[in-house]
């Protein structure tokens, strides 16, 4: 199932995926700073934003093309699959460096199990989010987190969050 999600959108068989979930506005930029950082010493990463609010996948597709990047929307990629491969809507082919734009409802669980590092969204901002007074509904982070007081040890620390090594 992970090999098919990973076609699904675009990202190869190959290369570390970094899935930055639940992202608030003011926390895109520095995700894709930190991803170009990434990419000078793996080019073959791969990155996907899934906003908080989909909504704003049109503001975030700016932020990326700007940037010099190619954005794809997962709402394309579901467009390309459905029509078939010899009516692919023009324009939505991933290219090598895309960055996928996760603009759908109630696939995020899925993204992350083929995700090797997670970023999650509140973080970097003071407004929260998933993390409330070192709580985090996420069962994904909640063997990691602890009760620091205010604002959760993710906010206040500012520690990144990774995802274990495949085995």
């Amino acid at each position: 199932q992970a090999a098919h999600m990973r076609q699904e959108l675009g990202l190869g068989v190959s290369g570390p995926v970094i899935v930055a979930g639940s992202t608030n506005p003011g926390e895109d930029l520095p995700v894709l700073e930190a991803f170009w950082r990434v990419r000078v010493k793996h080019p073959e990463a791969r990155l996907i934003i899934a906003p908080r609010h989909p909504d704003r996948a049109d503001e975030i597709e700016r932020l990326i093309t700007e940037h010099g990047w190619h954005a794809l929307r997962r709402t394309k990629a579901l467009e390309r699959r459905d029509a078939g491969p010899d009516a692919a809507p023009p324009g939505v082919t991933p290219a090598e460096d895309s960055i996928v734009i996760l603009d759908t409802i109630g696939e995020l669980a899925r993204v992350y199990a083929i995700a090797d590092v997670v970023f999650v969204g509140g973080s970097l901002i003071p407004k929260g989010g998933h993390l409330r007074d070192g709580r985090c509904a996420n069962a994904l982070l909640r063997a990691r987190t602890t009760d620091r007081g205010e604002g959760g040890a993710l906010y206040d620390e500012r520690v990144r969050i990774a995802a274990e090594p495949r085995k």
